[in-house]
């Protein structure tokens, strides 16, 4: 089913960059879509359903196209569950990720400011600190 899924949305949008990294420390990979694994590098390019993990001396950062930033933290698993930004807000904009296990600091980009109910960060459990920036439109 979730084949179908896939084939039925254009090839822009399953494949489509969400982000890069921007730095590493340690041991981290990425685990694309179809379940294989690669070794994180500055530079690498994040996708939708790709899952970051760090291991116990690993530490990265991503920098999303709608200019928004995560830091993971040792040992830790991250997933873009669902990521679209055109460049512009036009109401299709979307963060989707999901914590699995560990720790991160994020920082909202575009979708998170302009689409607040598009941006969304699933936790096992979490706690929170939010401060609020007033960036340029």
């Amino acid at each position: 089913m979730l084949l179908g899924v896939l084939l039925s949305l254009p090839a822009s949008q399953v494949l489509a960059e969400a982000g890069r990294v921007e730095f590493v420390h340690g041991s981290a990979s990425i685990i694309d879509q179809s379940g294989q694994s690669h070794v994180v590098s500055k530079g690498s390019e994040i996708a939708t359903g790709d899952t970051l993990q760090t291991a116990d001396d690993g530490r990265l950062q991503v920098k999303f196209i709608d200019g928004g930033y995560i830091s993971l933290q040792p040992n830790s698993s991250f997933k873009v569950e669902e990521y679209h930004y055109s460049g512009a807000v036009d109401g299709n904009e979307r963060g989707i990720f999901r914590l699995i296990k560990g720790g991160l600091r994020a920082i909202t980009g575009v979708i998170g400011h302009a689409n607040k109910p598009a941006y969304r960060m699933d936790t096992p459990v979490a706690t929170i600190g939010i401060r609020v920036l007033n960036l340029p439109p």
